[in-house]
């Protein structure tokens, strides 16, 4: 019989069960996530963020200075030097605009946001 059983624990959020009379959960993959309780599939992290866990319930959006381009993204990556992301959830890196630079390494600690204006 189908439905849910009050007796019988749910699935908690970050896992998944797909088959009646599972025994076990089973953590969702990184790049991927679960919210709800009780879920018969994980969903794939949207396009602006990630998640490096397995068995995760929400997916992180990407810092500034970082962007994720596709859905299931286990890592947000850096913005390349000439480009940049000002926001969080960024899904391209913007180029910078004429007139200004961005020739930073883009290391964790020092993420630049915006371009410096050459003309200052």
């Amino acid at each position: 019989s189908s439905g849910i059983n009050a007796e019988w624990p749910l699935r908690p959020g970050g896992t998944f069960s797909e088959k009646e009379g599972a025994k076990v959960c089973t953590n969702c993959a990184a790049g991927t996530f679960s919210k709800d309780t009780g879920s018969v599939k994980c969903n794939a992290c949207a396009k602006g963020s990630a998640q490096s866990k397995e068995g995760q319930a929400t997916c992180n959006l990407c810092d500034a200075g970082t962007f994720s381009g596709k859905e299931g993204a286990t890592v947000c990556s850096d913005c390349t030097a000439g480009t940049y992301a000002q926001n969080k959830g960024a899904v391209k890196c913007e180029d910078c605009a004429a007139g200004t630079y961005q020739n930073t390494t883009k290391r964790k600690k020092y993420r630049l946001r915006l371009c410096v204006d050459t003309t200052a």
